[in-house]
């Protein structure tokens, strides 16, 4: 169930849906972006992602590339997720070669479904080992 969050995550993201996006996140979730800049709650997400889209991220596509999860408790899964990210554009114009990124998710199950509520993103050297 963990991972099919993370195949949600990669669909929408990569159809720019801000809407599906945003349903897999708890309301008061934390995400720190690339570039260290911390994003608090589920708006705020969805609406620096929907900016993101129409510029720097509007051909980006991201794809899975490893994914270890560790249960802390039957409610609460710590995943590291490596993904390789193609056609981004740095704030100039300039295309981004791919970008290798490892995410570290908390996802809490909630109400029966599980919800990241925190994320960080980092570059990488693209591996979860």
């Amino acid at each position: 169930a963990v991972r099919n969050v993370l195949a949600e995550y990669a669909v929408a993201w990569n159809r720019h849906n801000v809407a599906a996006f945003g349903r897999l996140f708890t309301e008061d979730c934390d995400y720190v972006n690339i570039a260290g800049v911390h994003w608090k709650g589920v708006q705020e997400i969805v609406q620096r992602h929907a900016e993101l889209f129409q510029n720097r991220l509007k051909t980006a596509v991201r794809t899975l590339t490893g994914v270890e999860v560790r249960f802390s408790t039957p409610d609460v899964a710590l995943v590291h997720a490596t993904w390789d990210v193609t056609g981004s554009s740095h704030p100039t114009g300039e295309a981004v070669p791919v970008l290798k990124e490892i995410t570290t998710m908390t996802m809490v199950k909630t109400d029966g479904k599980w919800l990241i509520t925190a994320f960080q993103n980092t570059e990488s050297g693209g591996s979860t080992k």
